[in-house]
């Protein structure tokens, strides 16, 4: 069949060229690590300091804590008060999940004038659990003249962020649902033990109860969504379970018996009244088939999206906390929701704006093609 082939002359003009963003890195564990090396890989970004509290690997170089010739000649330190020259940078900081628990390490970088992108998982709401703490950190984060705030892949895209933006083309939404299933022998150690991998479910279940087992942040993730739809919602349920292995299953670093805890399900149900909104459901356990990610919108119109793989967790942190950098270094000061910030994407160079001539083909000369909106 006979068609009209357009070749289109593509010219790019710099429209900006910023100075690369400057990154302090806090916390070299296997996340601050696979950090550095994706900022160090990049063009746009200088890292100019990075701190760890572990004396391993203090006063040695980034390059060889990191494993990356790419990176610069930086001696790790073990406090964020060694590095020199650092005010207006982004610290990339990985390394706790619960405001309370880390509220000192953001004090203490908002005071040396760094704003911060923070892998952890309750900074995505952060006044949901503790207003009080929340409260002192966005009060020293302004005094400061910096931005605090939380990134990620789940919570801070997969069951929260990349539902709200399908909603951009619903007249009316009713329900949102998301479900995400996870290989956890695809992902690091620490993330293997933190789903209770080879253990017993009596051995699980005393652990949830304390507070050191499964997945941290799914209840942002809801709230998250429930605030971006107006949702007032009436009741939030949470379940954590386990996955039970139905064979003998083995990953690079554990062995999982039949019949032991293959890893986690973990729910989130949010009710207006009797009538459920939003359903969120997390299985992340070792042997998971057909890894997804999936997101259902009940609305006008309906919507059904289906990440397949799903979304590379670790891979996918680190990508999130560096593209988010350069748009926290430009973001009033304040602890801030990230919903908040610009709207977060991979971070190029520079800024082009491109523009086109067209070519006629040897199938005849006519004009561009119309756009149907389509």
């Amino acid at each position: 069949m006979d068609a009209v082939v357009k070749q289109w002359i593509v010219q790019a003009t710099p429209v900006s060229v910023p100075h690369p963003t400057r990154v302090v890195l806090f916390g070299l564990g296997q996340i601050g690590q696979r950090v550095a090396r994706l900022a160090g890989s990049r063009g746009g970004f200088e890292i100019i300091g990075a701190a760890d509290i572990d004396p391993a690997k203090v006063g040695r170089s980034l390059r060889e804590v990191c494993q990356s010739a790419e990176l610069p000649d930086v001696r790790v330190v073990g406090s964020v008060e060694e590095i020199r020259a650092a005010a207006g940078a982004v610290a990339l900081h990985t390394t706790g999940s619960q405001v309370g628990r880390i509220a000192a390490e953001l004090t203490a970088l908002a005071q040396q004038k760094l704003n911060v992108v923070s892998s952890a998982e309750e900074l995505l709401e952060p006044w949901a659990r503790d207003a009080e703490v929340a409260d002192a950190l966005d009060q020293t984060a302004k005094e400061q003249g910096v931005t605090l705030v939380g990134a990620g892949v789940n919570p801070g895209f997969v069951m929260d962020l990349l539902p709200v933006a399908l909603t951009c083309v619903c007249q009316v939404v009713n329900k949102v649902s998301v479900q995400r299933v996870v290989d956890a022998a695809t992902r690091r150690p620490a993330l293997q033990k933190k789903v209770g991998a080879g253990m017993t479910a009596q051995e699980f279940l005393a652990e949830v109860e304390a507070g050191r087992m499964g997945h941290v942040g799914l209840v942002e993730s809801a709230l998250f969504v429930a605030q971006a739809m107006g949702w007032r919602l009436d009741r939030l349920e949470e379940v954590l379970g386990p996955m039970m292995a139905e064979r003998d299953l083995t990953t690079d670093v554990l062995t999982v018996g039949a019949g032991t805890v293959a890893g986690i399900k973990h729910t989130a149900e949010g009710y207006v009244g009797d009538k459920l909104v939003l359903d969120l459901d997390l299985r992340m356990y070792v042997g998971a088939e057909e890894p997804h990610d999936a997101v259902q919108i009940e609305g006008e119109p309906p919507l059904d999206v289906v990440v397949r793989g799903g979304t590379a967790g670790d891979a996918a942190t680190a990508a999130a906390l560096v593209n988010a950098a350069p748009r926290v270094a430009a973001a009033a000061p304040g602890l801030v929701r990230l919903r908040e910030l610009a709207l977060a994407q991979f971070a190029p160079a520079e800024g082009l704006r491109l523009a086109v001539r067209a070519e006629a083909s040897d199938k005849g000369k006519t004009g561009a093609p119309r756009g149907t909106g389509g």
